[in-house]
Parts: structure tokens; C-alpha cells; sequence
């Protein structure tokens, strides 16, 4: 298990493993790779997730940490990376989670997000009626998420 506040991913430039063989280096180079960056509190969950991404192509990071903590936080993370989309996972409390997401969504600019949650009708009832928010449940909605995460990779 990852500590609080780092992040999972390959260094840019570095070859990543193949998950679909077993092992090994693929010709994928990731800094030519499409990039997200996954924030999901649930280390399983953004484990799970980055192998998924990686196996589809997708260089992911994933954050498990401060949100709003100054150096090191997960907005820092998005200015120096520059991720294509970002996945935020949405858990209780709603409202201060999604308050939180404003703020990274803010700082996230021309970056696509997608909302997980284990409570969708929670998380609209705060959305609104916003339209270029796509909400998956967590961890069941995930071939969704990922044909989303292409999508948006695509229209980009």
C-alpha cells in the first residue's frame, strides 16, 4: 500500500510494463502515451484503475493524498503533469469532497473530468445539471469508465 500523498505511476520517458503478458517492457513510451491522472482515496480502487489504464495504453498516475495541502497536493500534481483527464472519486462527505473537486477541477485547466462514487444520485443531486460531467459507480461501472476515459482522450 502506497503512503498518503504519493503518487503510482512510471517516470516519463521510462517503458512500461505489459500487464498483458505478464511482465516485460512494452515499446509503449510513456511520455508519448495518453496521461490521466486518477485521485481516488481508496488505494484498491486506484490500483485497480491504473492497471486497467495501462493495459489499454493509457499512462495514469494515481493520487491518494491531500487535495488542498499546499506543496505536494494534488493540484501541484496537475500543473506539473498536465493530464489530458482526471478521474476524481467522490466519497463522504459530499459536499465537502465535491467542494474539493471545484478547487482541483479550477486548477485542472483544458483537462477533462470524470467523477467516480459509490453514490451516483448523491453526487448529481450536487452536479446540477452539468452537462460535461460524466459520474460512474465505483467499482462496479468500470468498462464505462474506461470507454469514457477513451472518449475524452479521443475529443481532445
Amino acid at each position: 500500500m502506497r503512503d498518503p500523498g504519493t503518487a503510482h505511476a512510471f517516470p516519463k520517458g521510462e517503458s512500461a510494463p505489459d500487464r498483458r503478458d505478464g511482465g516485460g517492457a512494452s515499446d509503449l513510451v510513456l511520455g508519448a502515451a495518453p496521461f490521466l491522472v486518477c485521485v481516488d482515496d481508496d488505494d484498491g480502487i486506484a490500483t485497480t484503475l491504473w492497471e486497467l489504464l495501462l493495459d489499454e495504453g493509457i499512462r495514469a498516475l494515481t493520487f491518494n493524498g491531500p487535495v488542498h495541502a499546499g506543496a505536494g497536493d494534488v493540484t501541484g500534481l496537475l500543473h506539473s503533469e498536465a493530464p489530458q483527464v482526471i478521474i476524481f472519486s467522490i466519497v463522504p462527505p459530499y459536499r465537502e469532497r465535491w467542494e474539493m473537486f471545484r478547487g482541483v477541477r479550477a486548477a485542472a485547466l483544458g483537462c477533462c473530468p470524470i467523477l467516480t462514487t459509490t453514490d451516483p444520485a448523491a453526487l448529481h443531486r450536487l452536479a446540477g445539471a452539468d452537462a460535461t460531467l460524466e459520474i460512474f459507480r465505483t467499482p462496479s461501472d468500470l468498462d464505462a469508465l474506461l470507454v469514457a476515459v477513451r472518449r475524452r482522450l479521443e475529443s481532445q
